[in-house]
């Protein structure tokens, strides 16, 4: 069986334009506590969630382990990342490819 692999991003306000960049099979899911709705479909297998403006990013991610273990669908891989990382991690979607 084919690893699977997840990319999970906290945001509020922030642009996520750049998902579009996010290679197949990994699948995102955006979890929005901003008051702003997002396009969609961003890109193929993208989830938007609405989550409460509290916490910050933790919030987002535990509600992300909760939500995939609830349906026994957690991936091989998680990568757990603000919805605007570039300031602190440059080239981050490089590695997915």
């Amino acid at each position: 069986m084919a690893a699977t692999f997840d990319l999970v991003l906290a945001r509020y306000k922030e642009s996520v334009d750049w998902i579009v960049q996010v290679p197949p099979p990994w699948r995102v899911f955006i979890y929005d506590a901003s008051e702003t709705r997002l396009p969609v479909p961003l890109r193929e297998h993208t989830q938007i969630h609405s989550i409460s403006n509290a916490g910050q990013e933790p919030r987002a991610y535990l509600e992300h382990i909760q939500r995939r273990r609830l349906f026994a669908d957690l991936a091989d891989v998680t990568v757990f990342a603000q919805a605007q990382p570039f300031a602190s991690a440059h080239g981050h979607v490089d590695p997915m490819r």
